[in-house]
């Protein structure tokens, strides 16, 4: 017969304490042999229609993650490749309202948007300045993929010549405070990088200006005789180069370390137009050296010159002398654009403090500026009526020199102006006072020092 083997079953006593392995004698008690019948207390309640059609209608949760690989793992292993789809969000909205005593109500607004790989950007800009008529807008496509950044931009732009400085005699034809200039154009550009600090750019600008002046006539009694309209216009093409290398360092209030370096070429082909065409290079050099911190030498050296083509009129002018964006106004109006065409051309350089602006003028410029840097006021805190403080004040001594000139010695022809400042970090702009004593200057510019608050970095 087959041998059987018997594996007896552990003996548990009638206390429930379980006793060593091992053959028992006699025969198996009734708690031996009796089935213990599972505990259910804890058991899982039983899976109902209505708990399953609950789990089946709860949506997965949503997480950045791709958490199935099915979803972006072919059947080879391989990443699934889709074509790239632009999926477009804004970057930056601003808008405001407002009334002007001159214009009435008014708006503008600004925006900017681009798609989720950073590859197209489009910006908006539009100002509303009492009606449609005095309107300025903006917009710019940016194709930004590949290495080289391509863009293209138009605009339309309206403004009342009010808002220009007019001669106080009322002789100079150009700065009118009846007239209404408007301007609308179309412009390309390209960028292509060599390094993080270096590249090369260009552009491709065509420009419309048309000037409308209504005047009203009165006669010797001052009485209204009669109104009179004038339409002038200055169309141009303007194809332009530069070669730009920027790896300067930034404080608080400008520059304070490294280089700018910039050399560029323009071109006014007789193209829209007629009676005008010139060529114009220039160059600028900026360094800046940090002496020990927050302590900085600065330096700048620009140039450059315009050329009539072909016998054409050269309508372009370099206007050097006095701060930008300054809230008090310094102007010599006896050199003031002779015409439209001067004024759309022309270019304003600056600084060359201790000189009003157009106090040098021509078609070739210098200018140089040398300027060291300084903490002035660390903190400054006040404490009645209202507790505030103001802190890291730069201070600066500075040397500029140059001018404009078009024909003679230009030695004979430039300005040196000396003097001191600070400057104030606001946040959003910098805050800059200037205190400056011109040398020597051209024929018909005021002597004695000048003053100078305006806003922007330094150079």
């Amino acid at each position: 017969p087959a041998a059987s083997v018997v594996v007896p079953a552990p003996h548990v006593d009638s206390a429930g304490t379980r006793a060593k392995d091992g053959p028992r004698s006699g025969p198996p008690d009734s708690a031996s042999s009796a089935k213990v019948s599972p505990d259910t207390s804890k058991a899982p309640p039983s899976d109902t229609s209505a708990s399953k059609e609950k789990r089946k209608d709860k949506k997965p949760k949503k997480t950045p993650f791709l958490t199935d690989s099915a979803q972006y793992i072919g059947p080879d292993g391989e990443f699934i490749r889709k074509p790239y789809k632009p999926k477009w969000s804004f970057d930056a909205v601003n808008a405001a309202i407002g009334v002007d005593n001159y214009y009435g109500a008014g708006g503008l607004a600004y925006l900017t948007l681009s798609d989720l790989m950073g590859d197209q950007r489009i910006s908006f800009a539009l100002s509303i300045n009492g009606s449609i008529e005095n309107t300025n807008g903006y917009v710019e496509y940016a194709y930004l993929p590949y290495r080289t950044d391509f863009t293209a931009m138009a605009f339309q732009e309206s403004q009342n010549s009010a808002y220009l400085s007019f001669n106080r005699d009322g002789s100079n034809g150009v700065f009118v405070n009846d007239a209404t200039d408007k301007r609308y154009g179309l412009g390309l550009g390209m960028r292509y990088p060599f390094s993080p600090f270096t590249r090369v750019e260009g552009g491709l600008f065509a420009r419309f200006t048309e000037r409308t002046t209504v005047r009203d006539v009165y006669d010797s009694t001052l009485s209204y005789d009669s109104t009179y309209t004038e339409h002038t216009r200055v169309d141009a093409l303007l194809p332009s180069v530069a070669w730009v290398h920027d790896n300067a360092q930034w404080g608080i209030v400008g520059p304070v370390a490294g280089r700018r370096l910039m050399a560029g070429v323009q071109y006014l082909p007789p193209i829209f137009q007629d009676s005008m065409s010139y060529v114009k290079a220039e160059a600028d050099a900026r360094f800046y050296k940090e002496i020990r911190k927050r302590y900085t030498f600065a330096l700048r050296v620009a140039g450059g010159f315009s050329e009539a083509v072909s016998g054409y009129a050269n309508p372009h002018r370099y206007y050097v002398g006095g701060e930008s964006y300054t809230f008090n106004a310094h102007a010599n109006y006896d050199h003031l654009p002779d015409n439209l065409a001067q004024f759309y051309f022309s270019d304003l350089d600056f600084p060359l403090r201790g000189y009003d602006v157009f106090d040098f003028r021509g078609t070739r410029k210098f200018l140089t500026n040398a300027e060291f840097r300084f903490p002035f006021v660390n903190e400054l805190t006040f404490g009645w009526p209202v507790p505030f403080s103001i802190t890291d004040v730069m201070g600066n001594l500075f040397a500029d020199y140059g001018g404009a000139w078009s024909t003679g010695n230009p030695f004979e022809q430039l300005g040196l102006g000396l003097g001191y400042g600070w400057r104030l970090n606001l946040g959003v702009f910098v805050l800059k006072y200037s205190r400056a004593w011109p040398t020597a200057g051209p024929v018909g510019a005021r002597s004695g020092p000048r003053s100078y608050w305006s806003l922007g970095s330094e150079f």
